[in-house]
């Protein structure tokens, strides 16, 4: 805040002087617009005199040329009788176009009618409609005959139909058997006769001819109560045998060979009759055969092509009734249309004598119209004249008024300007005479003196917000602002009242007035800032300067220590390459790029250190994330912690630890397992002790020097027991030597 105060009382003196140049600049032009307003307001008045004269002498004038009554009188009598006269030789004009108009229709229509009626072949109107009744006669004659070779056809497509379905002999016995599950076919289906059989059996069959054969006749009988007129025929049974003279039968399991038989022996051929006992007689000599389904077929077939045939020919002479029909049809509306063209040549005589009329009455009223019609324009020409005077008058009347009216208005706007001046209050905010303002003027800069007041406003409004905001950043409590100032701002948001402008002074006045009472303050306490200042930048340069040689010192042990751990890591690559390509492999390494150190000292610096061997002679070096067996991982496993032990033993004997040493290993590769920690160890003097379980027990016992078994005395006994001790070397007194030594320190067991 203090810094900001320094600030604000910098920009005071140039709000204050900004504003005492507004309010010179203020007082000068008010007094300029107060003269020339004057000025102005003198010749509007001297001009509203003026106006008021003359707008009293055209009113008197536009009075005198509208009140005119004798002219207004004779010009309604002459237009009227222009209008009357008009109207007559319009209405015989439109008389006129409605006849011509109907006679050109007329005549239009007259040659169509006479071009129609030249169909009518000299025939009077009588004469034609009384053939168009024979011909409508004839055409009912045609059709009742159509009616019937149409039914006859009918019928026929529908024996034909049922002849072709097997249902046109007992159609009704064999439906109701079939609805019954009962077989039944007619006899006339179930015979198959010869030409030679046929006029013989065909007399013999006559009777017969719409009897139905079944093989149950009892229930047929029963079936057929509801039918009258059935006869039945029941078929063999027992598979009766035909004779050379009976007719055969299409179905072998229909037979009728015992009725056929029957027949026969009854018939007496000679004599013609059929029966002789009842003295029947048969007479047959039918066109196509009366047995078998092909024979109705074809019987039925003729008689729809006859039927056919005959209403082809009913079909022609209907075509034929409706061609004579149509001709007399013609023949009747031509007759009528010579009629009506006769008729519309006594129409079209008539008019054109209303015509010649009408000319003679248009040349009668041409005198009388011609002389309405000069009355009429010399009486409009008076009247457009003083119209149009009439009109100048009333444009002048009006102009003047308006120009009074607008007089006015400016007196009354230019009125409420001068009040609006306010010169009393422009004297006090300069608060010195116009003489000193004008003095005050010239000393301002060219830019200056060429600024507007409208400019002057913003200037100061402007410096008085910069000097507000310098003093009272933004973001300064309420409570830190004085208690007038937090007023004067809420009064200068309200733009409407110009309060913005009017209230500057007010707000210069308070902030200087604030900051004057604190300026004594703020030196002292600049002063104390700028001192306690001074000793913090000392004693910032001071860390500053070891926090550099801090960061050389880091660098150049990080260096120092990358360089160590680097040649450290190439001796364990080296021994790990080394013992790889000893005991069995193509060789080995190690991968360890220098990580970038960590920004903060405090954090661990990590490294990545990753095995690679060869998988094969000539091969490039692989990671030891390639897939591989667990054999091969251990193997490599043991020879880098051997090589790891051998860089950093730095010629001390080394002892190496195992435990559970190819617990996932085959058979095989633990035997290989154990002899390459028993090579290595031998031939670098490595002590190699390792933990192993029961199954590895033969493989160390002929891979290493000396073999150690630990056992419990009874799985009863607690873990904390002394073991019993087996061993597997050459010097028994070793292995003695070592229980002695595993029990020396454990008490006597408490008995």
């Amino acid at each position: 805040m203090i810094h900001a105060r320094e600030k604000a009382r910098t920009l005071k003196a140039d709000a204050y002087d900004s504003w005492r140049s507004r309010c010179a600049r203020f007082l000068i032009d008010g007094v300029a617009a107060d003269d020339d307003l004057a000025h102005d307001i003198g010749q509007l008045e001297t001009r509203r005199e003026e106006l008021e004269a003359s707008i009293e002498i055209a009113d008197v004038n536009l009075e005198r040329l509208t009140d005119d009554k004798t002219f207004e009188v004779s010009y309604r009598q002459r237009v009227k009788a222009h209008e009357e006269a008009q109207a007559a030789v319009n209405d015989l004009k439109d008389q006129e176009k409605g006849n011509v108009a109907r006679i050109e229709v007329h005549t239009g229509r007259i040659r169509t009618l006479r071009k129609s009626a030249e169909a009518a072949d000299g025939r009077t109107q009588p004469e034609a409609e009384h053939e168009l009744r024979e011909a409508e006669a004839a055409i009912q004659a045609a059709q009742r005959n159509k009616g019937v070779t149409q039914k006859a056809v009918q019928q026929a497509r529908e024996a034909l139909n049922a002849a072709e379905r097997g249902e046109d002999v007992a159609v009704a016995q064999v439906q109701a058997l079939r609805d019954r599950g009962i077989t039944g076919i007619p006899l006339v289906d179930a015979i198959s006769l010869t030409e030679q059989q046929r006029p013989v059996w065909e007399a013999r069959l006559l009777p017969y001819r719409h009897a139905v054969v079944v093989t149950d006749a009892a229930e047929a009988m029963k079936v057929l109560t509801t039918v009258p007129g059935s006869l039945l025929v029941e078929a063999d049974r027992d598979g009766k045998p035909g004779g050379l003279d009976l007719p055969n039968a299409p179905d072998a399991t229909m037979t009728v060979n015992r009725f056929l038989t029957a027949l026969r022996d009854r018939a007496d051929d000679d004599t013609g009759r059929i029966d002789t006992t009842a003295g029947v007689y048969g007479i047959a000599g039918f066109t196509e055969a009366m047995t078998g389904r092909a024979g109705r077929i074809q019987a039925a077939l003729h008689v729809l092509e006859e039927t056919s045939a005959a209403d082809e020919a009913a079909d022609a002479d209907v075509r034929a009734a409706e061609r004579a029909r149509d001709r007399a049809a013609e023949r009747v509306a031509a007759a009528k249309a010579a009629l009506e063209a006769d008729d519309l040549d006594g129409q079209v005589r008539k008019l054109r004598v209303q015509n010649n009329q009408i000319s003679d009455k248009l040349s009668e009223l041409a005198g009388p119209l011609g002389r309405a019609k000069a009355a009429y324009e010399t009486a409009l020409g008076e009247k457009n004249a003083r119209d149009e005077r009439i009109a100048t008058a009333r444009a002048q009347l009006n102009a003047l008024r308006r120009e009074l009216q607008q007089n006015r208005e400016t007196w009354q706007e230019k009125t409420q300007r001068r009040q609006a001046l306010d010169l009393p209050r422009r004297h006090e905010a300069w608060a010195g005479t116009v003489a000193s303002a004008e003095q005050h003027l010239l000393t301002l800069t060219e830019q200056e003196h060429e600024r507007t007041i409208a400019e002057w406003d913003d200037l100061c409004a402007l410096r008085a917000d910069q000097l507000h905001r310098a003093c009272f950043p933004p973001g300064t409590p309420d409570e830190a602002l004085p208690e007038e100032l937090k007023v004067v701002d809420q009064q200068r948001r309200d733009r409407k009242l110009n309060a913005h402008i009017r209230l500057t002074p007010q707000v210069l006045r308070i902030i200087g007035t604030h900051l004057d009472d604190l300026e004594d303050i703020d030196r002292q306490q600049l002063d104390q800032i700028q001192n306690g200042r001074a000793n913090l930048t000392r004693t910032l340069v001071s860390a500053e300067d070891h926090l550099r040689e801090a960061r050389l010192a880091s660098t150049a042990l990080r260096a120092t220590l990358a360089k160590a751990i680097k040649a450290k890591l190439k001796q364990v690559s080296d021994e790990f390459d080394n013992l790889d390509q000893a005991y069995g492999g193509y060789g080995a390494g190690l991968d360890y790029p220098e990580p970038e150190p960590p920004a903060d000292p405090q954090k661990s610096w990590q490294w990545t250190v990753t095995p690679r061997w060869r998988r094969g002679e000539g091969k490039p070096l692989s990671s030891y994330r390639l897939r591989g067996n667990t054999a091969q991982m251990d193997d490599k496993a043991v020879k880098l912690v051997c090589a790891a032990a051998l860089a950093g033993s730095q010629d001390r004997p080394l002892l190496l630890v195992l435990d559970e040493l190819g617990r996932n290993l085959g058979s095989a590769h633990r035997r290989d397992a154990v002899a390459l920690f028993e090579n290595i160890g031998r031939d670098r003097a490595i002590s190699v002790v390792g933990a192993l379980q029961d199954d590895m027990e033969r493989y160390a016992i002929g891979s290493s020097s000396l073999y150690i078994k630990l056992r419990r005395t009874s799985d009863a006994y607690a873990y904390n027991q002394a073991p019993v001790v087996i061993g597997s070397e050459t010097e028994a007194a070793r292995v003695e030597l070592l229980a002695e030594w595993m029990t020396s320190y454990r008490p006597e067991p408490q008995t």
